[in-house]
């Protein structure tokens, strides 16, 4: 298939070199203008020109690739450690409960633990209980914490960032 800019990720620096994300550049309004023949190089990796504090104060966004950050790729109930793909979240007060999505009440979950608890509250399940109590991490905890898991899909000049 044809490729897009989407499909190539940039390393987002903050002004001290930190990397503050990775992200699929987005499509550019001025694409539609350029003749198929030109070669545009995209970047790999863009620096702000302005340090951005917030990213050591602000909560970090609830997305799978961050509930599994926190919680560092292993089970909250079992404590085996997992590839993502092996992993699901669970909603510590089930959903069908009324519970929330929300970083205090979601963890990360094999599928196995996962079934097992289903709908039930960990009260009702003496053999499960959690491992770690599930908080709202700040952004800059999960990216300290992401050096130990790189994204799959990483361009050669990241590795100076992550490693």
């Amino acid at each position: 298939g044809r490729l897009t800019s989407g499909s190539y990720p940039a390393l987002v620096l903050n002004a001290d070199f930190r990397p503050l994300s990775y992200l699929p550049l987005s499509l550019m309004s001025w694409q539609d203008s350029i003749n198929p023949s030109i070669a545009i190089p995209l970047p790999s990796v863009i620096v702000l020109k302005k340090y951005n504090p917030i990213y050591a104060t602000k909560e970090a966004p609830l997305t799978r690739r961050n509930l599994f950050l926190r919680d560092r790729f292993q089970c909250q109930y079992c404590g085996g450690n997992f590839p993502a793909a092996k992993l699901t979240y669970d909603h510590v007060h089930p959903r069908a409960l009324g519970g929330k999505t929300s970083w205090t009440n979601t963890v990360t979950a094999c599928g196995p633990c996962n079934n097992k608890k289903g709908s039930k509250l960990l009260k009702e399940l003496s053999d499960m209980k959690l491992r770690n109590e599930p908080v709202a991490p700040k952004l800059s905890a999960l990216q300290a914490g992401s050096k130990m898991f790189p994204p799959h899909i990483m361009h050669p000049s990241w590795r100076n960032f992550f490693f």
